[in-house]
């Protein structure tokens, strides 16, 4: 069994399972998955994960601050200079290495305004889904390990 096999069944089961049972839990499942997304695209192992949910929950802030600005200007530019001043300090504090994954910031922005601002719910489901990710690799691992495992035993006793 291929590595990416192994990974692709470990995160469908965990997808699945958010998939079938997020909203019982009143969780967003498609911010889980774009979550689980960015860890993969952050690189995986700890250190995506690290990467990631900051960059994430950083992003979350940054449209907050557009919803926020938003309600007290009123002018016919406000929006286009909220956007305009979030985007560059999500950008720029890429320079600080827990904020390095510019990605991840746009995501956690994109799902904020995707839930209409709702950032309790958005931050819940971009922290399941970046433990969605990491969940998987680890179960892809461990499948694959198994699966070794038993192709050499059940070689060796046919030798």
């Amino acid at each position: 069994m291929a590595y990416l096999v192994a990974v692709g069944i470990s995160a469908g089961v965990i997808g699945g399972l958010c998939a079938q049972f997020a909203g019982s839990f009143n969780v967003v499942a498609w911010v889980c998955f774009v979550a689980m997304a960015c860890f993969f695209a952050a690189g995986g192992k700890n250190s995506g994960f690290l990467k990631n949910v900051p960059a994430n929950l950083s992003g979350v802030l940054w449209a907050m601050m557009i919803f926020t600005l938003l309600g007290f200007w009123q002018f016919q530019f406000a929006m286009f200079l909220a956007v305009l001043i979030a985007v560059t300090i999500a950008c720029v504090q890429a320079k600080w290495s827990v904020l390095s994954f510019i990605p991840g910031t746009f995501v956690g922005m994109a799902c904020t305004f995707g839930t209409n601002g709702d950032w309790v719910s958005t931050v819940i489901a971009l922290i399941i889904g970046s433990c969605m990710g990491w969940l998987a690799e680890q179960g892809g691992h461990l499948l694959l390990k198994a699966y070794t495992g038993l192709t050499q035993k059940g070689s060796k006793q046919t030798a």
